[in-house]
């Protein structure tokens, strides 16, 4: 993805140990004296340290540079600091951009860009340009691989910046293991069945490396309890995957000035190493944690879920995998097939040459139902414009919960709709009726506007018939999962 307009900033949180290393940072000035270089150390204090004391960090070395067994483990240079996060060394790491008074006045916008090789891989804009300490995070990078952090931007006179003060760095080892959370609201935990008990112990027993821990709510919590339980786990071990179970679980939510309404804004829990409270930055793809979310109309829709759920975990493998592709866009927008690891696997539906023509929209309909009710694929790719109650195509209607509930009986495993809003949390929302109406086991959406510019689409398609976990194929693209994270195709 590119990054022209802003220039992000980064937080950095302490940790005792680290796996970053790095190369010399790009611009760092040398340490020519004992003041002025952001460390404390050999009696020096607030006062005759640095200019702004927050910027500062405690050494408890004597030579002016990070040292082994020292607590000062960062990378930095004149504006970046980056710490790994503790728990998540191998695949996240805090940064912090400090700007002086002076600093501020020479720029009009800033970014934070983050770079493997020559490619740009995330970045983050400061929504901001002002005096103080900026603070986020890169999350699901790459373990052991070499990333460079810099910052970019325009000055005040509307030229660009290029790259500027890098910071090269070293994500950890990969760890062996992860950690799960599971959080059920009062209802369901006051009212627990077979069916879960019997499903969470196939997960677990599928899934040996990942510590999977049920929270059970009592209902007296709200959004901030949710997030404060997340960020507490996030913050002592390595949770990777959250997942929310009833209908009466907290969400948090925004009013969009564009929709002119309140929506649901799961990203709210995905960045628990930061408050929750709005940040100082425009956040891309920096999702820590994966988010899934069961939240049916009634338990009777749960328990029916997880019994599908079940037969299917235990069912003998499918051998003769069925795909299907239904690309409901005009033509200039339909997916690159040459970007599909194998097309000639795919069976596809298409034919949509303007939006306006209902004949097309009818035939595409028609093709669509059939298809699925005809036969069990183990993943859909549908590729449609769409809204929080309604997706295309459209002809006297458009594909909604009643077209869901009335038309669809397919029994297919997974659904990857990158598609505009229909993941809302609303009962009636697509992605939803695809679950509990429609018999999909899991689907991955979007649950705001999504602009499939890097393919992401075909990517996670491309991971979900490498058998990857529908999670794992999700995960770092901003998607929420509707159903089960944990499913792999059997």
């Amino acid at each position: 993805m590119k990054f022209k307009l802003y220039l992000f900033l980064f937080i950095l949180l302490f940790t005792l140990s680290s796996c970053i290393t790095s190369t010399e940072p790009v611009n760092e000035k040398p340490i020519t004296s004992v003041c002025g270089d952001g460390i404390i150390e050999n009696g020096e204090n607030e006062q005759n340290c640095c200019e702004d004391f927050d910027s500062c960090s405690i050494d408890e070395c004597v030579d002016g540079r990070n040292c082994e067994n020292d607590n000062l483990d960062v990378k930095t240079n004149n504006s970046l600091k980056l710490s790994p996060i503790g728990f998540h060394e191998d695949t996240a790491v805090n940064v912090t951009l400090t700007l002086s008074a002076t600093q501020m006045n020479k720029y009009s916008s800033l970014q934070i860009i983050l770079l493997q090789g020559e490619s740009d891989v995330d970045g983050n804009s400061l929504t901001e340009v002002k005096e103080g300490s900026h603070s986020t995070v890169f999350a699901n990078l790459n373990p052991n691989t070499n990333y460079r952090a810099c910052l970019t931007g325009f000055n005040t006179d509307f030229t660009s910046t290029g790259y500027f003060d890098c910071v090269d760095f070293t994500t950890g080892t990969k760890q062996l293991t992860e950690n799960a959370m599971i959080i059920l609201d009062a209802t369901t935990s006051n009212n627990l069945f077979d069916e879960f008990s019997d499903w969470l112990a196939l997960v677990r027993n599928e899934n040996p490396q990942i510590t999977i821990e049920v929270v059970n709510l009592d209902g007296t919590e709200d959004v901030t309890d949710i997030y404060s339980i997340v960020q507490d786990a996030y913050q002592t071990s390595n949770l990777r995957t959250l997942l929310l179970i009833g209908k009466d679980i907290p969400l948090p939510s925004i009013y969009s000035e564009w929709e002119k309404e309140i929506n649901t804004n799961l990203h709210l829990y995905r960045n628990p190493s930061t408050n929750m409270a709005k940040s100082s930055y425009d956040y891309t793809n920096n999702n820590e944690i994966l988010i899934s979310v069961m939240r049916p109309e009634d338990q009777n829709e749960l328990i029916n879920y997880f019994r599908r759920n079940i037969d299917y975990r235990n069912a003998p493998a499918n051998i003769n995998k069925k795909y299907l592709l239904a690309d409901g866009m005009v033509d200039i927008e339909r997916l690159d097939r040459s970007k599909f690891t194998d097309i000639s696997q795919i069976e596809t539906i298409d034919g949509i040459t303007s939006y306006d023509d209902f004949t097309e929209a009818y035939t595409w309909k028609d093709e669509f139902t059939s298809r699925l009710n005809g036969a069990k694929y183990d993943a859909v790719l549908l590729n449609v414009h769409g809204a929080q109650e309604f997706h295309y195509p459209c002809s006297d209607g458009c594909i909604d919960n009643q077209f869901i509930n009335n038309a669809l009986d397919s029994n297919s495993v997974f659904l990857i709709s990158i598609t505009c809003n229909i993941g809302y949390q609303g009962f009636e929302a697509p992605a939803a009726r695809y679950v509990y109406d429609g018999d999909f086991l899991s689907v991955i959406t979007s649950e705001t506007p999504y602009y499939d510019t890097d393919s992401d689409s075909v990517t996670i398609f491309n991971s979900v018939m490498a058998k990857s976990s529908i999670g794992n194929a999700a995960r770092g693209k901003g998607m929420i999962i509707i159903g089960d994270p944990f499913l792999t195709l059997n």
